[in-house]
């Protein structure tokens, strides 16, 4: 993987360009990526609270700044392709470790997920339990290129999520247009869904879409029973969030009970 250039000293008493402090942050993360946890939040079988997969979730170790702005000076430093692919190898290097029951899920942008280097990537692991979660950090390129990565993934038996689903009227107009296996609702989407009338018909709506299409739903930032309770009237399929556990090390084997940590 090609590595970001080291910034040049900066000058005392000289401003710092923001653009050359990114690459300067970034370019120690690639040369010691032991600063980087990976962690793992359980996805559930709503029906019986049971694990069917993780989400992988990176930290950086002893850093205030949230992976979001990471991310954002990534892409401003030229090199968020090189990251996302950096923690998707780190992510996909935990595989063999997950039980063989669950599958693993990676967060992936629409323009890494094109790059060159994530092909190579996703071409040196197996790929069969894997669901790659395209996150909208960054605008989607064109649908010809993104369809034919797409069924590059499918052949070799990796599946698609859509994240943040019912944030807008884009992330419906993606569903559309990618028909991912797994469609994930956005967490201000559930938290609504509990208390008013429109925003549970969405969320119906969108069921029965996926029902329709061979899709799941799966319901993210779950916090409360009572989330629980309308999110199974509504049928959906699946969940994450607190109610069962906070990002964490990888389940030692499958089915064990996962740390809840909500009512």
């Amino acid at each position: 993987m090609m590595q970001p250039s080291a910034a040049l000293p900066l000058h005392r008493g000289l401003t710092p360009d923001p653009v050359r402090e990114s690459r300067r942050r970034l370019h120690r993360l690639f040369l010691s990526p032991s600063r980087i946890d990976i962690v793992f939040q359980p996805i559930l079988d709503l029906e019986d609270e049971t694990p069917v997969g993780v989400e992988a979730l990176a930290r950086f170790a002893s850093d205030e700044v949230s992976i979001p702005r990471w991310l954002q000076g990534a892409q401003a430093a030229g090199i968020g392709t090189e990251l996302e692919v950096l923690l998707a190898r780190m992510a996909l290097a935990k595989l063999p470790e997950l039980p063989p029951d669950l599958f693993l899920s990676v967060n992936i942008s629409p323009q890494t997920l094109v790059s060159a280097a994530f092909s190579a990537c996703i071409g040196e692991n197996d790929i069969e339990r894997v669901v790659f979660e395209i996150t909208e950090h960054t605008p989607f390129p064109e649908a010809r290129i993104l369809a034919s990565q797409m069924a590059h993934i499918h052949d070799r038996g990796g599946r698609i999520a859509l994240d943040d689903v019912g944030s807008g009227f884009t992330s419906i107009r993606h569903v559309l247009a990618l028909a991912p296996e797994l469609i994930k609702l956005d967490r201000t989407l559930v938290e609504l869904a509990e208390h008013e009338s429109r925003h549970r018909a969405m969320v119906r709506a969108l069921c029965s879409f996926a029902h329709e299409t061979g899709a799941a739903i799966v319901a993210e930032g779950v916090e409360t029973r009572q989330q629980l309770g309308v999110l199974r009237g509504l049928r959906v399929a699946l969940g994450q969030g607190y109610l069962w556990g906070r990002p964490g090390p990888l389940p030692r084997k499958s089915g064990q009970a996962v740390t809840r940590a909500g009512p």
